[in-house]
């Protein structure tokens, strides 16, 4: 799929504030910069097994987008990617992702409410989750080796245990400060040094 500038730009940009629900289905590769972004209808985006990147912006500022699937395929969600969906509630990661690398802001004030890593996520880049306010579980797996700065900051609505790998190689500063209030904390790796500031309990 060949990328735009603008959400303007694409075949059904013509009827993009009408559709609720997108099916990428299985033989695609790629999901284009922008592609979906500022579609004001759409709940639901349901990703084919083929696919192995999603473009930037690609699914931005839907206001409704309630439901994504991360297929096994995926190895990267460019920066941006599902920014500012503040109803997007339900992202399934599948559990049999193998190398794949989340990138800056791509959920940033999302909706998530839960958020379970599989083990094949490696990176995840810097304000990739950020205030995103409702998310109030965290788990993160074996084999994740980096997270940049503020990727977890401002997310006030995190509670319970936090589990830091022992496969991680890099940590970014402010990455669970302001805001969670963790009951216990389990840390395998020594690079925590500036995770835990200003966090409320």
């Amino acid at each position: 799929m060949q990328s735009y500038n603008s959400p303007s730009s694409y075949l059904w940009s013509s009827y993009a504030d009408t559709i609720t629900k997108v099916v990428v289905e299985d033989g695609m590769t790629t999901i284009a910069n922008n592609a979906f972004s500022g579609m004001p209808q759409l709940k639901e985006a349901y990703i084919g097994s083929t696919v192995t990147e999603i473009g930037a912006k690609a699914f931005a500022s839907c206001p409704e987008l309630r439901y994504v699937n991360i297929p096994a395929s995926a190895t990267q969600i460019a920066a941006g990617a599902f920014w500012e969906c503040g109803k997007l509630s339900e992202v399934y990661f599948d559990p049999e992702i193998e190398s794949l690398v989340i990138g800056g802001s791509a959920f940033l004030r999302s909706g998530i409410t839960e958020l379970n890593l599989p083990g094949g996520v490696k990176e995840i880049g810097n304000d990739a989750f950020m205030e995103c306010e409702q998310l109030t579980t965290l788990s993160l797996s074996e084999g994740l080796e980096v997270i940049e700065p503020d990727a977890f900051a401002g997310c006030y609505a995190l509670t319970g245990h936090l589990y830091l790998p022992a496969s991680l190689k890099t940590l970014g500063s402010r990455n669970f400060d302001y805001g969670a209030a963790w009951t216990s904390v389990e840390i395998n790796t020594a690079l925590g040094i500036y995770t835990f500031e200003n966090n409320t309990s």
